[in-house]
């Protein structure tokens, strides 16, 4: 290989057609690109030897050694295998808005469905789609074209429904029956009777104590039946005032449901 280079050294600087210095620069170019082209491509770093070979194959290059760097060109370009990514949705569809990253290099920022040049060997290719990350591993063959690496995104659970809001508890009510008004109505009627006979019963009782030995039988019987009526109207209020207690103690549990909006 050695001999080889400085063969085509040679030739560049006895048939070149520019300056010496010019020469020289370019030989020295074209010679490292020859060199460095054949060399990556013996290791299998294609790309690397594409870069290489696509110098030395033009010119300013000597004709001594385009035609050999062409060739190896052209091998290198056969042999350069090519992946293809496909990703597809749960649903079946294409998907073109994905980002795709090969061996943690950003090659495409949408999906084309171009085949992707790379070297022969194991690969590490991430596909990002809005917010999910999908790695595959691959090794590709050389001389291997368009081999499709097809990923089928996985489907998207359904959002969780709106927590349920359980409903407001009943309200529980006890409110006041009517007998307990009606009972207490009764009490205070009671009430006003006994006031009002008792005082009078006690007005009548004075007289009495005034006129004493000789008080009119009229005075005695209004005394008296004020008292009778007076205890009359205590005894229906005491009646009342049980019932109205225990008409209020014993009043029942009303439960009325509630709106959710309702407090």
């Amino acid at each position: 290989m050695r001999g080889l280079l400085l063969v085509t050294c040679a030739l560049a600087t006895l048939f070149g057609g520019t300056p010496a210095r010019a020469d020289e620069s370019s030989a020295t170019t074209c010679g490292a690109a020859f060199q460095a082209g054949q060399v990556a491509r013996r290791k299998g770093a294609f790309g690397e030897a594409r870069a290489e070979l696509l110098v030395c194959s033009r010119e300013p290059c000597s004709e001594a050694i385009r035609p050999t760097c062409a060739r190896w060109l052209a091998e290198v370009d056969h042999a350069m295998p090519s992946l293809v990514v496909s990703v597809r949705s749960a649903r079946g569809e294409d998907v073109r808005d994905a980002r795709v990253s090969i061996d943690g290099e950003l090659v495409a920022e949408r999906l084309d469905g171009r085949a992707m040049d790379l070297d022969p060997g194991d690969h590490d290719v991430r596909v990002e789609v809005g917010g999910e990350i999908v790695d595959r591993h691959v090794v590709v063959v050389e001389g291997e074209k368009a081999r499709v690496l097809a990923i089928e995104l996985a489907e998207r659970p359904a959002p969780p429904p709106p927590p349920e809001v359980p409903p407001p508890p009943p309200l529980v009510t006890r409110p006041v029956p009517v007998l307990t008004w009606v009972f207490g109505g009764f009490t205070l009627a009671g009430l006003g009777v006994f006031t009002g006979f008792g005082v009078a019963g006690n007005a009548g009782y004075a007289d009495m104590e005034r006129c004493r030995p000789a008080c009119s039988p009229d005075l005695v019987d209004d005394t008296q039946r004020s008292y009778l009526v007076a205890d009359l109207g205590l005894g229906v209020a005491v009646v009342g005032l049980g019932l109205t207690v225990a008409s209020y103690l014993l009043r029942p549990t009303v439960t009325t449901e509630r709106t959710a909006g309702a407090r």
